[in-house]
């Protein structure tokens, strides 16, 4: 057994690497010659090819949205997340200014556009809201992820709806969305990459391993593009946060 999981962590880690090396020059050298559209495709299927090369498949659910601006509100559980919602499509995230220092990962985040913030800044706050409505005019897809960190995934933290005033005062649809992991057929977290757990060793679990899968679940929107909300932003917070904790306890219980 052991030896099959390093066999299979070796095959996929060179894989893996071989697919890092291509989206660095994709993103470094590629990228400046390419469309906005041309950027999010190739941004969609370096993603699909990610998480095909982790050993994780994944299925979607419900009905997101694909032809407007869109600000995707996620529970988080894990660093592939970002890559999980940009296979289905290519995703903005707003992401706190930590991951930016990560090893490899931080670096690509950084080439495809994600949006960091520093929560303990009020300018900064208004500087990424700005970003965030350039990104609407555009007609992208936006992601957040109000917990501001991971869970094990069985469960959904309190959400933070700071990063909401945007899209309330834009008329962007707020569409909620569950993120459920799985090992072996059953609601697990055993992928999750929480606390102490380094990159590397969570890199090791995904390789090693097999029988990992993720729904993703896209909610009906809580606004509607075009359409003025009565909901303050702690309010669209909330009813993020119920919709989404449903899907995952019901999730878990079945």
């Amino acid at each position: 057994m052991i030896l099959i999981r390093a066999l299979r962590f070796i095959t996929r880690l060179v894989l893996l690497v071989l697919l890092i090396l291509f989206g660095l020059i994709l993103t470094g050298l590629i990228f400046p010659m390419l469309s906005q559209r041309a950027r999010e495709r190739s941004i969609q299927v370096w993603s699909r090819l990610l998480i095909q090369v982790l050993g994780v498949k994944v299925k979607i659910e419900g009905a997101p949205i694909q032809n407007s601006a869109v600000m995707l509100v996620a529970n988080h559980v894990s660093w592939i997340d970002i890559f999980i919602l940009n296979s289905c499509r290519t995703t903005f995230f707003v992401a706190k200014k930590e991951i930016r220092d990560w090893p490899i990962v931080g670096r690509l985040v950084v080439l495809t556009g994600t949006i960091f913030v520093d929560r303990s800044s009020r300018s900064a706050m208004r500087g990424v809201n700005k970003e965030l409505n350039e990104r609407f005019s555009l007609g992208m897809c936006t992601g957040l992820f109000p917990e501001g960190t991971t869970s094990d995934g069985m469960g959904v933290k309190n959400f933070f709806g700071g990063l909401l005033e945007a899209p309330l005062k834009a008329q962007i649809p707020i569409q909620p969305v569950a993120i459920l992991f799985y090992h072996q057929g059953q609601r697990s977290p055993f992928a999750s990459f929480i606390g102490d757990e380094t990159l590397v060793h969570n890199i090791w679990v995904l390789l090693s391993n097999f029988g990992i899968s993720v729904t993703v679940r896209y909610l009906e929107p809580i606004t509607r593009l075009g359409e003025v909300s009565e909901l303050s932003r702690n309010e669209a917070a909330n009813l993020s946060h119920e919709l989404i904790k449903a899907e995952v306890e019901q999730s878990q219980a079945q």
